[in-house]
């Protein structure tokens, strides 16, 4: 066996070769051990075969074997077939870089293409020697399989019996047998070459039947002609039947073969016409492609030639009577045509180029046939002049028989799934002339339904389709005799309507349109059809469009006007043939209704049609989908005279083109231009037609609930509009419309005023069952913003929301149809605050993440997840199970949340077991709960969670103040240590926890510290990290700063001097981030006076920045309140101080205590005076976070007590202290008391952060909306710590500056810029599946980040939203 060797290796070999001098090594030598591994793969392959056709006829085994790989979903799976891959992979590739290199080397072609080098090896004398060997080693694996005892290789256990093994090896040989009737399968004439087996029947030395000869296949064929008598055609199709497929599909038996099987199915006898349809489909199952094809072509020809003028196969009378012989045989063959067409597209790209052309184009000259029928053209443009329906005597063309057994037309959809499919297709349908006819009978139907706007006459029974290996029931025939004229026109024109809207979805199709409908339709319908399908028929324009038929043809946006139009006035339009016997068996009428295809064609047009925004986007549409909604809206009609079936599929349009991010768009641009009167910025504006698309589905919400709601149907309509309103407010950008409507509080008073539903006794379930689930899921979809979130719990449907998704997420069922991505968004948003982590932990949810994965640690089969067998811990399962746990625990509003939950609770399902039990091996801890089984893996993630939950300083500071968990990692990480002088033992949870006692000691961000790798292979590389030097940046002259405050002590400051201080920083900034030498000590040291200067200016000029005044800010002495430092407050102080001596060397620790402690106390006297006299008390553990901001002002004042304050006593009284100084706002007498339990910090500044990010970054906010994640979790941390331990000072510095100077938006805009900085890494993370990890590194986070090389952007963020951002901040406060 020649195998592939390495291309670049030059090393002589026995035998004199080389491996680079274009010959092959043979290791012929080595082949016991493939060829033993070559037949277990075998037996299994076989065993699994036998297992699988044991159910099947002896007869058509090999068939099933031969079309394995079409019918198996595993094929590719199974080991044989891999190693068979293997084996060619290698000697393919081989064989390319030979021929690379030489042609290369010869320099001759400087270009060529590797798939015509591939065809050339698979054509050549060697690849047919490969190939050989192949069917060699096969050949006599099977031969040893079936003379010898196989189950010794099979993976059966040792304790099998010898009774066991003899009947493996009885089966095995009868198996075996059936291969002996294959004689020949050399049906593809390509170079290629091909496995035949009768070419190794010889090695078979098997019992074998007598193949058929080519005389006994003629006799056949005489023997089925018309002119012999019944008993003789019935004996020679039994015989044709007999016969393998493979052996009927062989090139020298097909001519014969296919004239017998085009005789049978002319035959008069049902019998004989049966079996051959039998033969057929057999024949397809076992085809290889080439001959697939061929057996397609024989079955359209022979409907071809029924459907010819000079047959009756076209015209029916009085509808088409089922009961006919004919009529059910018919059937039958369009039916296997359908399945033919439907499998074909699996294999279609294996089939000879010119073979492929021929078969869609005899398909759509089959379809087309309808153009030489007579009258036809006729009988369509009297359906569009008069609206009458069809008469009872009418032609019936190919299209309407297949429309019968395939109404959606499922096999055209296949078709178009791919562009390897769609090319050809669109040149076939061009070239059979089918695009005129097909358009003409949508546009004749189209306008008949439209005449007409009425359902069907109730008079025939239902389509019967009979599939070719059904069984004929007598009884079932009874009470289904005809199908009706009208009948038949509607599933062909659903048909017809299904492939003319799958082909203008794709570009390749869209190239179609218009479609000139002169030669069909001639023009003088043109006026008819404006009448009834509106202004947009008639006026395309494009290349294959003239002046002579721009008035006849048919053009994309007519298509979708039209759709639009059936959808609004033909809602009920459906079969006439459903009974209620029928109904009761359950046959349901509800997806045969016109309007539902084209709903779903409308569908696919928001998701797959990139022209979407041209098609539905417009002005016309849009206009025509509301008309209905403006008509409910007016007291003369109110909304029951609207057909609710309507009303359900306009809305489930509007809610799929609000779900796609243009058309959200769209709508909430067109509402600010109605809104502002602004018709000029795009071109569907409404404006001066009434009001828009949103407002007015508002409109019908709240009337809708006013009026009260009195049936089922009226429940359903009020649900799917506010589904179409939650694509809006799910979203910042739509929230920012909506929340002025307070959807979110009249939705929740629905839940707890029952007095607007009347109902009268429904028949099942009373209408509040009905409504409850509807306004709980809507409510919930709130939480998908932090302002959201900050409305859900202000209505007061915060528990029963969450309570609800918890109760969704156990059952692992859907978001909605619309959202991809699962509660993962949901529950981060909840979790990031108190109340909704509440929640949580009330609902169960929070314990039902645990319970997952202790399950998954211990492969309990009663967890509702999949159970691997044992795998590392990085196994996707496991990151999933663990990052649901992140999620929730990365943000410390959360975790103070379940800690004050579990206070006095125990379980495993708890943080505190977490903790004690698994972290820190508490003796005494939850002793009647089990540990989890597997000790190592449930280490390493809880030490996990624990370094994650420990990078936010809050979350530090309240677990070690409970647990001390520092002091056990240091006792379990000293036991680790070996003799002495003999080192330590590590491994990766002795990493883990050495890097959560450095990361919890040292402080600073990157280049201020270096924290030690958590994996083996990173410690193995792992250099000793310098110790970090600080040179002093040379002094820079003051003269600028101290000139503008010289002017300011002058003359009264006003707008032209904050430009100038502005432009001074920013030049500074940009001087810094192109590595020159800059002090902006400067800066910070001038920041109390250049503060006070901006507090003294009018507020006309102030508030151009947002330095808006608060009110009256009450003296120090003012606030005689008694102060305590509390053991949370020692923890933070001694971080504080630590960070503190590392920037501060002139002073010690211990005055840098004394001083921070002073500046602590007076900084909470200050901040009380602005707190809400009924404030609230602090949490359970004592604990609401500690002073960031405060302690950053203090280290950057140097370790002095009188600038801090200076400056803290400036900022108060305006808006930046509320959003700079998260202890500024907690509990601030500014926000009502039920806003106090949700930060303004996130409610507002994480909620600016969002919507910029999802208008800015959308690669980067659809990454974390894929993982889960959301900006707002690390945003909030960042802005909450004021960045530490995640950027170096300096660069928090310059975030102060930006955010007090430049205008406190910019501390949105950093965010913006720092998540911008981060993107690349971000999109690595979403891939591995590890962002919430990621996010919470600072090493990786904010390495080379440098503020002034993202001034330009955040400029440019200024210019685009300072306006709204500020509004915002007043907004949440309620200052004008």
């Amino acid at each position: 066996m020649l195998i592939k060797t390495d291309e670049h290796s030059h090393t002589s070999h026995p035998g004199g070769t080389s491996a680079g001098d274009g010959t092959y090594m043979d290791l012929r030598q080595s082949r016991p051990a493939a060829t033993e591994s070559f037949t277990k793969a075998t037996a299994e392959f076989v065993q699994s075969w036998r297992g699988a056709a044991s159910k099947l006829p002896r007869r058509r085994r090999l068939d099933t074997l031969l079309g394995l790989e079409r019918l198996d979903e595993n094929f590719h799976r199974y080991t044989f077939v891999k190693q068979i891959e293997k084996r060619i992979d290698a000697f393919v590739s081989k064989m390319l870089d030979l021929r690379l290199r030489e042609l290369h080397s010869s320099q001759v072609v400087p270009h060529v293409e590797v798939p015509l080098l591939v065809e050339q090896i698979m054509s050549s004398a060697e690849y047919t020697a490969f190939v050989g060997t192949l069917v060699e080693d096969a050949t006599k694996s099977v031969h040893e399989l079936s003379g010898h005892d196989w189950t010794a290789m099979s993976p059966l256990s040792d304790h099998a019996t010898l009774r066991q093994r003899q009947q493996h090896s009885q089966e095995m040989r009868k198996m075996s047998s059936d291969f002996s009737s294959v004689q020949s399968n050399s049906t593809n004439e390509s170079p290629c070459g091909s496995i035949s087996f009768n070419a190794a029947s010889a090695s078979f030395s098997l019992p074998s039947s007598p193949m058929p000869s080519i005389e006994e296949i003629r006799a056949v064929v005489n023997n089925l002609q018309s002119r012999n008598n019944l008993e003789i055609r019935l004996a020679a199709i039994k015989r044709l039947t007999s016969y393998p497929s493979m052996d009927l599909l062989c090139g020298e038996f097909w001519p014969d073969s296919k004239t017998a099987l085009n005789t049978a199915l002319c035959d008069a006898d049902v019998q004989v016409v049966t079996a051959s349809l039998r033969i057929y489909a057999r024949a397809f199952r076992a085809a290889p492609p080439p001959m697939m094809g061929e057996v397609y072509l024989n079955l359209v020809g022979h409907l071809t030639h029924i459907f010819e003028p000079a047959h009756a196969g076209g015209k029916v009378l009085d509808g088409l009577c089922v009961e006919d012989v004919k009529v059910q045989l018919l059937l039958r063959k369009f039916r296997l045509l359908n399945q033919f067409q439907k499998e074909m597209t699996s294999c279609w790209i294996r089939f000879p180029e010119q073979l492929l052309k021929d078969v869609m184009l005899a398909t759509f000259k089959f379809l087309n046939m309808s153009s030489s029928v007579p009258g036809w053209n006729h009988r369509m443009k009297s359906s569009i002049l008069t609206g009458t329906a069809p008469g009872n005597s009418s032609p019936i063309t190919p299209l309407h028989y297949l429309s019968i057994v395939d109404i959606g037309a499922s096999w055209f959809e296949k078709w178009m799934i791919s562009q390897f499919g769609r090319a050809h297709i669109t040149a076939a349908l061009n070239e059979a002339g089918m695009l005129g006819d097909l358009a003409a009978r949508f546009v004749a139907h189209a306008a008949h339904l439209l005449r007409v706007s009425s359902s069907m006459s109730k008079t025939c029974n239902e389509v019967l389709v009979l599939d070719v290996e059904v069984s004929e029931d007598p009884e079932e025939l009874v009470a289904r005799r005809k199908v009706g004229m009208e009948d038949l026109e509607y599933v062909h024109f659903l048909h017809v309507l299904m492939m003319l809207g799958k082909l203008s979805i794709f570009n390749v199709g869209r190239r179609c349109f218009p479609i000139d409908l002169t030669e069909a339709l001639g023009t003088g319908i043109v006026p008819a059809l404006k009448e009834i399908l509106g202004t947009s028929f008639g006026t395309a324009t494009g290349p294959n469009v003239t002046n002579t038929n721009a008035t006849s043809a048919l053009s994309l946006p007519g298509v979708t006007n039209i759709l639009i139009r059936l959808m609004r006035h033909c809602p009920r339009t459906t079969f006439s043939m459903y009974t209620e016997h029928d109904r009761s068996k359950g046959q349901a009428v509800e997806p045969y209704k016109l309007s539902r295809f084209v709903v779903r064609l409308l569908t696919e047009i928001t998701v797959t049609d990139q022209t979407f925004h041209e098609r539905l986007l417009e002005n016309n549409v849009l206009c025509e989908l509301i008309e209905p909604l403006r008509q409910a809206t007016i007291a003369k009609k109110g909304a029951a005279e609207i057909d609710p079936d309507s009303l359900l599929d306009l809305a489930e349009t509007l809610s799929n083109i609000a779900a796609n991010d243009s058309g959200r768009l769209f709508l909430l641009e067109q509402e600010r231009s109605v809104a502002s009167g602004d018709t000029t910025k795009r071109k569907g504006s409404p404006a001066g037609k009434g009001p828009g698309v949103v407002t007015t589905v508002i409109a019908l919400v709240k009337q809708t609930i006013a009026s009260g709601v009195t049936s089922a149907s009226q429940v359903k309509v009020l649900g799917a509009y506010v589904f179409f309103l939650r694509q809006l407010y799910r979203t910042c950008e739509g929230l920012r419309y909506l929340h002025q409507h307070d959807l979110h509080t009249t939705l929740a008073k629905t839940l707890s005023d029952q007095a607007w539903i009347r109902e009268s006794d429904p028949p099942d379930g009373t209408l509040s069952d009905k409504w409850h689930p509807i306004a709980l899921d809507n409510l919930l979809n709130f939480a998908g913003t932090p302002k959201g979130v900050l409305l859900l719990k202000l209505s007061g449907s915060m528990d029963p929301c969450v309570a609800y998704m918890a109760h969704r997420y156990e059952k692992k069922m859907q978001v909605s149809k619309c959202d991809k991505f699962g509660y993962g968004v949901l529950v981060s948003q909840i979790s990031t605050t108190k109340s909704g982590m509440h929640a949580l932990y009330s609902s169960g949810l929070f314990q039902l993440f645990f319970s997952d994965m202790w399950a998954l640690l211990e492969h309990d089969d009663t967890v509702s997840v999949a159970v691997p067998p044992v795998e590392p811990l990085d196994d996707h399962l496991v990151k999933k199970m663990v990052g649901n746990l992140l999620k929730i625990l990365a943000s410390f509003p959360g975790l103070l949340a379940i800690m004050e939950a579990e206070h006095g609770v125990s379980g495993r399902n708890t943080l505190d077991f977490l903790m004690r039990t698994i972290v820190l091996d508490a003796a005494d801890s939850c002793r009647d709960e089990r540990s989890p089984g597997r000790y190592e893996e449930s280490q390493l993630i809880a030490l996990k969670i624990l370094r994650l939950s420990t990078s936010s300083l809050d979350s530090y500071v309240a677990l070690q103040e409970r647990y001390q968990f520092r002091e056990a990692l240091i006792t379990k990480h000293a036991a680790t240590r070996l003799n002495p002088g003999e080192g330590c033992s590590i491994d990766e949870t002795s990493l883990l926890r050495r890097s959560i006692l450095v990361a919890t000691y040292a402080m600073g961000g990157p280049g201020e510290r270096r924290l030690p790798p958590t994996t083996l292979d990173a410690t193995q590389s792992l250099a000793i990290p310098a110790k970090v030097v600080r040179v002093p940046t040379p002094p820079s002259s003051q003269a600028e700063i101290a000139d503008l405050l010289a002017k300011a002590g002058k003359s009264k400051p006003g707008r032209k001097w904050l430009k100038d201080i502005q432009e001074c920083l920013a030049k500074h900034l940009f001087a810094l981030a192109e590595e020159n030498a800059v002090d902006m000590q400067q800066f910070m040291r001038k920041l109390a006076e250049i503060v006070k200067v901006i507090s003294s200016m009018p507020e006309s000029d102030r508030q151009l920045s947002g330095w808006i005044t608060l009110g009256k800010v009450p003296s120090v002495t003012e606030l005689n309140t008694k102060v305590t430092i509390t053991s949370h407050d020692e923890i933070a102080i001694t971080l504080v101080v630590r960070y503190a001596k590392l920037n501060i060397s002139n002073m010690t620790e211990e005055r840098l205590k004394i001083n921070f402690t002073q500046v602590l106390t007076e900084s909470r006297k200050l901040i009380r005076g602005h707190r809400s006299p009924l404030e609230a008390p602090a949490s359970d553990t004592g604990f609401d976070g500690f002073d960031w901001f405060l302690s950053t002002v203090f280290i950057l004042a140097e370790g002095q007590p009188k600038p801090t304050m200076e400056l803290l006593s400036l900022i108060i009284g305006f808006i930046p202290s509320m959003y700079l100084w998260p202890q500024r706002s907690h509990r601030s007498n500014l926000l009502l008391g039920p806003r106090q339990d949700i930060s303004l910090l996130y409610s507002t500044c994480c909620h600016l952060v969002e919507f910029i990010a999802e208008a800015e970054l959308p690669t980067l906010f659809s990454a974390f909306t894929l993982s889960g994640c959301t900006p707002s979790q690390i945003s909030q941390r960042w802005m909450r710590e004021v960045f530490w331990n995640t950027l170096p000072l300096p660069e928090i510095q310059n975030y102060l500056l930006l955010s007090l100077i430049m205008g406190i938006d910019y501390q949105i805009y950093f965010c913006i810029a720092l998540l911008r900085h981060m993107t690349p890494d971000i999109l690595l993370a979403t891939r591995d599946h590890e962002l919430i990890s990621y996010l919470h590194e600072s090493e990786a986070v904010g390495g080379s980040f440098k503020a002034g090389m993202h001034l330009t952007f955040m400029k440019e963020l200024e210019t685009k939203y300072r306006e709204f951002v500020f509004q915002e901040m007043r907004d949440s406060l309620g200052v004008k």
